[in-house]
């Protein structure tokens, strides 16, 4: 039987032009959102280019990296998740069983 599973967007705050480099999409002009999948260890940026996609494009919710950009794009986020009918709660929930995961250990 397959478990359902709660997800939500995260904004990592530290994004900049070289963190996104370093991730193979140059020139990424603001932040992107993560997906974040409870009980799941880890985050996943959407829309990275991937192996099988390289011409992907990833989405930006700001335009910049500065405190307000970053400020604008959680708002995105929290507009995301409220439309998936989480509240501010359930993405900490969510957020945290990843983030003390089990497994996080397993991913370095």
């Amino acid at each position: 039987m397959r478990e359902n599973k709660r997800y939500c967007y995260w904004i990592c705050r530290m994004q900049d032009e070289q963190h996104h480099a370093k991730r193979g999409v140059e020139g990424a002009t603001g932040f992107v959102p993560s997906r974040v999948v409870e009980n799941e260890p880890g985050h996943s940026y959407c829309s990275y280019p991937t192996p099988e996609d390289k011409l992907k494009l990833p989405w930006f919710w700001s335009k910049g990296f500065s405190n307000e950009a970053y400020e604008q794009a959680k708002q995105h986020a929290e507009a995301a998740n409220a439309e998936l009918g989480l509240t501010k709660k359930d993405v900490a929930q969510i957020v945290c069983s990843s983030m003390f995961h089990k497994d996080n250990d397993k991913l370095k």
